[in-house]
């Protein structure tokens, strides 16, 4: 993996677990040294980074959502003078499950994000039968608002594993490892639920928590 400015440094592919990892020979020693360096600031960057990804894409693509939800409005009211009863029925429905599911994301986000998917589900259901629905731009910046807000969970937890793994790389205190294995394609999932744009950041965040000598590719970290 290469690094850039100020990256912690690169490790050659398949060096991450050497065999002997807590040798009493000057050289492995110096390797795991090495290695536990590199992890650490790898994680105090991961963690730095993380930390600023983790509410403000939710809540720049929430305020889309509702910047976009009053056009919306303003469009139906506009259309409903010549559309009849039922249809500002169906419209004052659509909105209200809308409205419900945007007032959620200041208190419960996991119920917000529910709702406003029931919220979707409706205005599909609705314009199959020929009737309102939210405009394409609506659902677009909706589904952003959810992938955002998944990913939100995912950077919390990438967040807090890196930075345990820094403040504690090198020692198995803190760490319970079980005989079953914590493989690479863990940390690539988690990395993956992120959903993050910046590699360099990314590649940061598999260097903290694979080149730890007492966690290499073969321990599996559970929560204390």
């Amino acid at each position: 993996c290469k690094f850039e400015d100020d990256a912690p440094g690169d490790i050659p592919e398949g060096s991450v677990n050497p065999a002997d990892p807590y040798a009493e020979s000057i050289e492995g020693q110096a390797k795991k040294v090495d290695y536990i360096e590199r992890g650490k600031k790898a994680g105090q960057f991961a963690v730095t980074k993380l930390s600023t990804l983790i509410k403000k894409p939710v809540e720049e693509a929430l305020t889309a959502l509702k910047s976009e939800f009053e056009t919306q409005k303003m469009m139906w009211a506009a259309g409903g003078l010549t559309r009849g009863a039922r249809h500002d029925g169906a419209v004052a429905m659509l909105q209200s499950k809308m409205e419900t599911a945007l007032a959620m994301f200041e208190k419960e986000e996991t119920v917000a994000l529910e709702a406003l998917q029931a919220a979707l589900d409706k205005s599909k259901s609705s314009g199959n039968e020929g009737g309102p629905e939210f405009n394409t731009t609506v659902h677009t910046l909706a589904a952003t608002l959810i992938k955002e807000s998944n990913a939100k969970v995912a950077r919390e937890e990438l967040r807090e594993w890196c930075k345990k793994f820094s403040e504690q790389m090198g020692t198995r205190a803190g760490f319970v490892w079980d005989d079953q294995g914590w493989k690479r394609q863990d940390v690539e999932d988690l990395v993956k639920r992120c959903s993050l744009s910046d590699q360099k950041l990314a590649t940061h965040c598999r260097v903290c928590l694979l080149s730890d000598l007492s966690v290499g590719v073969t321990g599996k970290v559970q929560a204390e």
